[in-house]
């Protein structure tokens, strides 16, 4: 799990142990995980299909 989540405008995904600083100059330490904005929305779209099937196959088997 990553002490630190940044998610930003910036092409790319990437994991680091080393210092990172922030565009507002916060300095973050420990293991830092980095998401394009654009991945979070395609994976709450997939998020959402994997929910509404699971639930659609609960309500099935009633």
């Amino acid at each position: 799990m990553p002490d630190n989540i940044v998610v930003g405008f910036f092409d790319g995904l990437f994991v680091t142990g080393n210092t990172v600083q922030t565009e507002d100059g916060k300095r973050l330490t420990g293991n830092t995980l980095y998401l394009l904005l654009t991945y979070m929305a395609l994976l709450a779209l997939i998020g959402q299909y994997i929910v509404s099937a699971y639930a659609r196959a609960e309500l099935e088997s009633f």
